[in-house]
């Protein structure tokens, strides 16, 4: 008697735990959820084919935010800039000869750096062809703020596809099983 009462103790403990442990993981209205290596997608729109396009993922944690998103895009694309070149980035260029999609898999060494630096979040700054007005935050077509708070993104998450266009990066979560 003493031993099934033992084993049924011990399987409520465990199932505790295990719920417990469950409910921590999962996404709380207005807490923060876990940071995450989310893989992301970076393709051309058709429309700037044969173009030149420059786009920098740059990680930056929570202090760093306001910064970026008030930091002049015109400054950063011009050669030579301090804050573009201390930044901890993962740089892809797209020319008329190169194809039009690549991706920055959640394994790519880029991710332990951003992760030393507790970042939150990825900037995609890109260098769009024509003129563009400086503008705060993701107003400016060059530049979109990603989370990486997975409870960001719709349950089943698993990549976020980024299209750049004329108009500015575009950005759609992938879902999966």
């Amino acid at each position: 008697m003493k031993k099934i009462f033992v084993s049924l103790l011990s399987a409520v403990l465990l199932a505790s735990v295990v719920l417990g442990v469950a409910g921590c993981a999962a996404c709380k209205p207005g807490k923060p959820g876990p940071i995450t290596n989310i893989p992301l997608q970076i393709a051309l729109a058709s429309s700037l084919e044969g173009k030149s396009v420059t786009v920098d993922l740059v990680g930056v944690n929570k202090p760093g935010r306001e910064r970026w998103e008030a930091y002049s895009m015109t400054k950063y694309w011009k050669d030579g800039d301090p804050f573009r070149a201390t930044a901890v980035k993962k740089t892809f260029n797209f020319t008329s000869t190169s194809a039009l999609s690549t991706n920055l898999p959640a394994t790519d060494a880029v991710w332990p750096k951003w992760t030393s630096q507790a970042a939150a979040y990825v900037f995609v700054l890109v260098d769009l062809p024509g003129a563009h007005p400086d503008q705060i935050g993701s107003l400016d077509a060059r530049r979109q703020l990603l989370s990486l708070d997975l409870c960001d993104w719709p349950p089943g998450t698993k990549q976020l596809k980024i299209v750049i266009t004329e108009g500015g990066p575009q950005v759609t979560p992938v879902l999966g099983k």
